[in-house]
Order: C-alpha cells, then structure tokens, then sequence
C-alpha cells in the first residue's frame, strides 16, 4: 500500500526555501541563487560573518545597558534670590582667664599640668611670630595642654559654656543686607578645641543656652560686598590664658546650614585689626544612587550619628569624625548646579 504525504508536509520545505530566496536580508538569497557551490559557500561564509557580529554587537549593548553607566551634566543657574549661607565664628581662645580663675577645678588642673595661669597681653607682633613669652616647646608640654583640654571637656556643657567667650561681648557690630542683626541670629555649640562657637544663619530655633530664637532662612538677591554679611567682632584677648592659647583671633568657617561645622579641620584664621573679605562660589554636587557607579543610598536602615543627634546631613568630615564611620550615607540624586553666593566679613 502507498501512502502519500500531506499537502503540509510537501510544501512546508518549499514554502521555507522561498522565503529564503526571496528574503530582502541582503546575502541570504545568493546562498541558494548562486549556480556554483563555490560561489554558495562563499556567500554563506560571508552570511555567517555577518550574523556573528549582528550578535556580538547585540551582547555588547545588553551588556553595556546592565553596567549602568552614566556622565556628568553641568548646568550654571543664575537666579535672583540665593539661599545665604551659615557662617560660624571661634574665638581661638577657649577659655576665658577670668573663669578659669574662678573655677577651683580648672584652676588646680593649669597648677598640676605646670601650665602658666597667667593671662596673655594684647601684643600684636606675637601674630605669625615668636612671642617672647611663649613657652618653651618639649616632649611635656604638648601632653599636659591635650591632658587640660580632656579636663576641660569632662565639665558639663553648662560650665564649658559660662568659661568660653560669649557673644554678647564679642559681637560688636552686625549687619546683613543692609539691615542691623543681633545675636538672635546665632545659634551657637561647644567646640572641644576652640569652645564656644556661634553660627549665623544655621536655621536653628535655639540659641548656645536653649533659648529660643529666630532660626528663618535668610537669602541674598545681590551678589557684592555691601550686600552680605558684616561682623565686627572683639576678640577679648586681655581674657586669653597664656598657655592654653598661642594666637589670637576668630576662627571662621562658611558651610551649608545642613552640615555639621568642623572648625578645628576647615574655615581660616581672622588675625585681630584687620578687615577680611571673603567671597564664596557655591557648588552643588548630587550623585546617582545604586546600581551606577556612585554606590550611593537613600539612607534607609542606614544609622547615621551626626543625622540623629544633631540633625545633620552628610559630609565628608563627618565620615572622618563619626564614632561608626561605617554608618553614614551620602545624597542619591543626579546633575551638577552651581550658584553664586557673596559673603563679606568687616
């Protein structure tokens, strides 16, 4: 008995020979028009070639998509109202010599450390060179001065406080914008190195003391020196204690309200009977989060020290001085913008 095939079985190989031939991927069709073998098989070294790396350049894409890369934008903004920055001051002096000699215990710890109680006269060539009265330099002294300032941190923030400078002395004069200012506008936190230091424009709502003041943000529509901040500041040096302190002036720091100031790491030294200028250019940088290449985070589940004590956000002093450096995170947006801030400071 004969048995015959189905018209699908016998146009199934037809039907897909066609299509071959008259396919428009160009190289294809040659494979089968072409009347010798040598021709069929060079067209076909060549289809393959081809289609090799049609799929190698497809990997490469996928491949290239999944590494996330990305590139920087840069983008100048020129606006007509600019968030002012915050500004804080120190007194290079922590102490002050009429509190410490009030105060048994510190005044027992200079007598210990044979660190000099005496105070410091208001000599102005000591600045940038070698006082006459300073003390001599040895393995010694530099311990019994860290020993003094351990002892002076053990002190309640109440005490260290009442023996720093206070604002109410040292601020003389106070204008922003073209408007008088006080110490409302000055938060204020103790600092293990220079103690009491005040910030203007932090955003806070409470003063050094906990005393409720004005903590709106404040913003600068013009750039130039009338326009920005102007301090005239009186650093007390007749209160400064010999041995504690080498050199007299302000310690000056200008940081985003959001940060954390580090004193004792950044900002720059205002020497006394001088008037500095200091004109600022702000640069915003945000990164992409994860998965590119900036393993940057949200933050969530992350414990972040200066963020849940203070309030603060990231910085890079703040990965150095976090007691769990492990445990900080850093912005998750993406761009750069740059602006333009001026401050002044008489």
């Amino acid at each position: 008995m004969l048995l015959k095939r189905s018209p699908a079985e016998s146009t199934l190989p037809r039907l897909c020979g066609e299509l071959l031939q008259h396919t428009s991927a160009h190289g294809i069709p040659k494979v089968f028009r072409a009347a010798h073998w040598c021709r069929r098989l060079l067209w076909a070294v060549f289809v393959g070639f081809a289609l090799c790396c049609a799929l190698w350049q497809c990997t490469e894409m996928v491949l290239n998509y999944y590494r996330y890369p990305s590139h920087e934008k840069i983008t100048l903004v020129s606006n007509t109202m600019l968030a002012f920055p915050a500004v804080t001051i120190c007194n290079l002096n922590s102490v002050r010599y009429s509190s410490v000699r009030k105060s048994v215990t510190m005044t027992k710890s200079l007598q210990d450390l044979g660190l000099k109680q005496s105070h410091r006269r208001n000599k102005s060539s000591c600045w940038n060179t070698t006082c006459p009265d300073a003390p001599p330099e040895s393995d010694s002294y530099p311990r019994a001065l860290r020993k003094f300032a351990s002892q002076f941190n053990e002190l309640s923030d109440e005490e260290k406080i009442a023996m720093g400078h206070q604002l109410e002395d040292m601020l003389i004069f106070c204008n922003f914008h073209g408007q008088m200012c006080d110490t409302s506008f000055f938060s204020g936190f103790v600092n293990y190195k220079f103690g009491n230091c005040y910030t203007f424009n932090s955003q806070k709502t409470t003063d050094i003391r906990g005393a409720p003041i004005s903590g709106a943000a404040l913003n600068t529509t013009r750039a130039g020196f009338v326009n920005g901040l102007h301090l005239e500041l009186f650093i007390q040096q007749i209160e400064y204690v010999k041995d504690v302190t080498h050199s007299a002036g302000i310690r000056l720091l200008v940081h985003d309200h959001a940060a954390t100031p580090f004193p004792e790491d950044e900002g720059v030294k205002i020497p006394p009977g001088t008037e500095t200028d200091i004109g600022m250019m702000k640069v915003l940088i945000k990164r992409l989060k994860s998965p590119y290449g900036s393993h940057c985070t949200d933050g969530d589940g992350i414990k972040n020290f200066y963020h849940d004590v203070y309030g603060s956000r990231y910085t890079r002093e703040v990965t150095a001085a976090a007691p769990f450096p492990w445990a900080v995170f850093c912005p998750s947006t993406h761009g750069v913008e740059c602006t333009h801030a001026l401050t002044g400071l008489a």
